[in-house]
């Protein structure tokens, strides 16, 4: 009896009977249900259409107390300020105040915060926030009931966060994943106090400090390494330097001072050969000088002359020296006779016997 009971109670689904049509049945019975739908709402357009004809010929509704509504001149107009009742508010702070001492528990609750630390425990919870979610294979295989890692560090630790998400529902706020992470027994952070005078300057050194290594950091970027100590490259330089020296004293010595001594050696010929030139005065008479003045000035000239021709040869400076005191006596010679208003005799022609 229980069992005809059981059969008789038993109703085959809609999904069971349509697997027993064929592909013609179901299209049949596709397009009937849709013709359905559409009857359907073309009846509610219709009704509504016959609400609305009828609307139209009944009178106005007229009220002896309307009052036309004032148009708001702001978002906040006509608006009551709902007043706070104190039984929520300290609802609301008791709530928030369970939620900050689970966080302490969990703050100061060594084991979950060595179960934190762990790379398997930082992916679940990632997964469980919908940070970073897993893809479906990896996450059974973290989740997975039988597994070391799961029954000794994730369940329990997964356990303490979920007693903390219902206090937050509570309170009507988010799990605080952050403050969970940095060790925080608030659930915001608080307030930094304002440093002492010690604290900024012990700030202000570092900020120097930092800044001067910045600065030689990128200085000495584009310098090479420096190099390891070596004897041997320290001998190789002075090596050279002392070869240096001696080549550049040898030079000096057998080069450069015998032609240093060669050019003194003109330089004082020269020079006696001027004040030989300087030397030679004439009569303060210019009739005298006129009537002398031609063997004078051919006795100038052969002193001039008598100098050694080996010398001169070998200094054309000394030369071009003489040339130019014999053109001074020279010019100095016609201007005295300019002066004196006398010339020079000619001299008698030679005439054949």
């Amino acid at each position: 009896a229980q069992g005809e009971a059981g059969e008789e109670e038993y109703e085959p689904s809609e999904e069971e009977m349509d697997a027993l049509l064929s592909e013609a049945e179901l299209k049949a019975k596709r397009e009937k249900k849709r013709d359905e739908l559409i009857q359907k709402e073309l009846d509610g357009y219709k009704e509504i259409d016959e609400k609305l004809k009828r609307a139209e010929k009944l009178p106005a509704r007229t009220s002896t107390d309307y009052e036309p509504r004032a148009e708001p001149t702001s978002w906040s107009s006509g608006r009551e300020r709902r007043k706070a009742d104190e039984s929520d508010v300290r609802k609301a702070r008791e709530a928030v105040g369970a939620v900050e001492a689970m966080l302490g528990q969990l703050a100061a609750d060594e084991e979950f915060q060595a179960d934190l630390r762990r790379p398997a425990f930082d992916t679940a919870l990632k997964h469980w926030t919908n940070e970073a979610r897993l893809p479906p294979s990896e996450a059974r295989a973290l989740f997975d009931e039988e597994s070391f890692e799961y029954q000794q560090y994730l369940k329990p630790g997964l356990a303490k966060i979920t007693r903390l998400q219902a206090a937050c529902r509570t309170a009507g706020i988010g799990v605080p994943i952050d403050a969970i992470r940095k060790r925080r027994s608030t659930i915001f952070e608080p307030k930094p106090k304002p440093p002492t005078e010690a604290e900024k300057r012990l700030a202000e050194k570092e900020r120097r400090e930092k800044a001067r290594k910045e600065f030689e950091e990128k200085l000495m970027a584009d310098l090479p390494p420096p190099q390891p100590f070596s004897w041997r490259k320290l001998g190789r330089q002075l090596v050279i330097q002392l070869f240096l020296m001696a080549s550049v004293m040898l030079y000096f010595h057998f080069v450069m001072r015998p032609n240093l001594e060669k050019q003194i050696k003109e330089a004082e010929l020269a020079h006696r050969q001027t004040q030989d030139a300087d030397a030679i005065t004439f009569p303060d008479d210019a009739s005298e000088y006129v009537e002398i003045g031609g063997a004078a000035s051919e006795a100038t000239t052969d002193e001039l002359d008598a100098c050694p021709r080996s010398a001169m040869a070998r200094s054309p400076r000394i030369r071009a020296q003489a040339r130019r005191r014999r053109r001074r006596l020279c010019s100095r010679q016609l201007s005295l006779r300019a002066d004196s208003g006398h010339r020079r005799p000619p001299k008698p022609r030679q005439t054949n016997s």
